[in-house]
Parts: structure tokens; C-alpha cells; sequence
């Protein structure tokens, strides 16, 4: 497990990108807490999908 502070790191760094992706793609793609992302996005789906795994 990381601990809170590396947590809250990755937490920001999530919220962040889910906002640029957002800004980007909002009209095309619907956003929600599973994330739907185009896998031609790549960096951001490596980045991403962690934290989307049930």
C-alpha cells in the first residue's frame, strides 16, 4: 500500500488529468468514475487506468 502521501500525489495527478482528458474529450466521451478512454491516449490510460481497476 502507498502511504498518504504518495496516495494523495497520485490522487492529484488523476483528478488532473481526468480534467485536461475532460476539457478534451468531454463532448465525445462520457466521464464518469470508471472512465471511458480512447486507448489511443495512451500516456494518460497508463496513467490512468490504475486506479479505475476493480
Amino acid at each position: 500500500m502507498m502511504d498518504d502521501k504518495e496516495s494523495r500525489k497520485y490522487d492529484n495527478r488523476k483528478k488532473k488529468l481526468m480534467k485536461e482528458f475532460t476539457q478534451l474529450h468531454g463532448k465525445r466521451y462520457k466521464i464518469d468514475r470508471r472512465l471511458f478512454i480512447d486507448t489511443r491516449n495512451y500516456n494518460l490510460l497508463i496513467v490512468v487506468s490504475p486506479f479505475y481497476h476493480n
